[in-house]
Parts: structure tokens; C-alpha cells; sequence
């Protein structure tokens, strides 16, 4: 049994059953939309909190703030946005040309409403972590660098950026991981499998398998799998990712 639960993962039994195999493929791209959005975003703000102007304590502290606010509660607030009602929402439904209902209710859509709100409850996280490795790069380097001529850019690209790799690598790692194991704002935002099993990721299908179908060993399976994909990743990350570190 336990292998032919291994094999209808896979598609490899010859059922023709591809929706776990489905799953696992939109988990990817979902993870492929959150990690480097998210590390843009905080980047981009931790960047922004280091202008040494008046009152950019008060940003720092908005900037942070969705830390405080949990995945569930933040589905909430997001899935209120996304209505139909909300005129900003309607004005992509529009242009989109989605007709009627959500974003939340059109395959083409939904992943990216879910993946977008989980952008926002990571952001707070994902900015201290950053902000925290950008101060502690000594400013006797920046001082030397601006006497060879680095400024701006040039002083971001090869003096901030290398020195922050430490950093980027524990975050991507980090992100990579939540996001495969992202189940609270898809069951919140959605319910479902979602439009056309648009938003059925691997951790949703654990969850039907086991508490909605009763399938105990098959969900079990389907953990085992999870594990086994997120060691594989970081491993990958670390061997591929760690040679272009550089390390004070």
C-alpha cells in the first residue's frame, strides 16, 4: 500500500489522476511568486528605513507592522479587499475583463491574490531580518568605497549587496519553506481547492486527504513527500547559493 500511494502521487499508476501531482506544481509557482517578491519588497523598504531623515522611526515602525498581524487575521482583511464591492478590486476585475465574482474566483487570478497577500504578512519579518543585516555592515567599507568612487548605485551593487548575501541566502531559504508549507491563507481566502484546482497547493491536499477523505497513510504519504522536496531544496540552495556568499 505504501508504495502504490507513492506511485499515485506521481501519476505513475496508470489511474490518471494528476491533481497531486498538480498540487505540487502549483506550490512551486506559488513559491516562485512569494520568495523573490518578498525579498524585493524588504529590500527595497530596508533600504528606504537607512535615509537618515527626520521621523524614519515612525516608517520603520509601519514597515514592520505586519509582523504583529497573523496569517489568519490578515486572510480576513485581504479577502474584504478582494471583493468585488472594493472599487479598487473592481478596477482590475475590469481591466482584467474577469467579468462578475472575486479575484479569488478566476483560475487566472486566485494564486496570485493568495501568493500577493502572503507577500504583505511576510513583508514585517522579512524587512527586520534585512534592515538588521544592512546596519551591520560597518560604515568604515562605505567610507572607503566612496573614496574609490562609490556612490548610490554603485555603492549598493558592490558593497551593500555582496556583504548582504549572509542574509538573502537565510531568506530565501526561509520563504522557500513557508511558502510549501503555506495552508492558513488558502483555506481562509478560498475554502477550496479553488477555481479549477487553481490554489489546490501540496499542504491543501494533506489537509482534504486526511481530515475530509479520512485517507490517513495517503496523507501521510503525501507529508513524507513534502519533507523530502523541501530537504532537497535546501540542499540545492545551500550548495548553489552559498558559493556566492560572501562572508565578512
Amino acid at each position: 500500500n505504501g508504495v502504490k500511494y507513492y506511485s499515485r502521487i506521481f501519476n505513475l499508476d496508470g489511474s490518471g489522476r494528476t491533481e497531486y501531482l498538480y498540487s505540487i506544481v502549483t506550490t512551486v509557482n506559488f513559491s516562485l511568486m512569494v520568495v523573490p517578491l518578498g525579498i524585493v519588497f524588504a529590500l527595497a523598504l530596508a533600504m528606504l528605513a537607512t535615509v537618515k531623515v527626520k521621523g524614519i522611526g515612525f516608517f520603520r515602525t509601519i514597515f514592520t507592522s505586519s509582523i504583529a498581524v497573523s496569517v489568519a487575521s490578515a486572510s480576513v482583511i485581504w479577502a474584504l479587499i478582494y471583493s468585488p464591492t472594493t472599487k479598487a478590486t473592481q478596477w482590475i476585475i475590469n481591466l482584467l475583463q474577469l467579468g462578475s465574482g472575486s479575484l479569488l474566483q478566476h483560475s487566472s487570478t486566485a494564486l496570485l491574490a493568495v501568493a500577493f497577500t502572503t507577500v504583505w504578512t511576510t513583508l514585517g519579518f522579512n524587512f527586520i531580518v534585512t534592515l538588521s543585516g544592512i546596519q551591520a555592515i560597518p560604515d568604515d567599507i562605505y567610507e572607503s568605497g566612496q573614496i574609490d568612487g562609490a556612490t548610490g548605485w554603485k555603492s549598493f551593487r558592490f558593497i551593500t549587496l555582496p556583504l548582504l548575501t549572509p542574509t538573502l541566502l537565510f531568506l530565501i531559504i526561509i520563504n522557500t519553506i513557508q511558502s510549501f508549507q503555506a495552508f492558513t491563507q488558502f483555506n481562509v481566502l478560498v475554502g477550496n481547492e479553488g477555481p479549477n484546482s487553481a490554489t489546490n497547493v501540496i499542504v491543501y491536499s494533506i489537509f482534504t486527504a486526511f481530515w475530509k477523505d479520512n485517507r490517513y497513510g495517503f496523507a501521510s504519504a503525501l507529508s513524507v513527500v513534502l519533507f523530502l522536496i523541501l530537504l532537497a531544496l535546501t540542499v540545492i540552495q545551500f550548495k548553489l547559493l552559498d558559493r556566492r556568499v560572501h562572508y565578512q
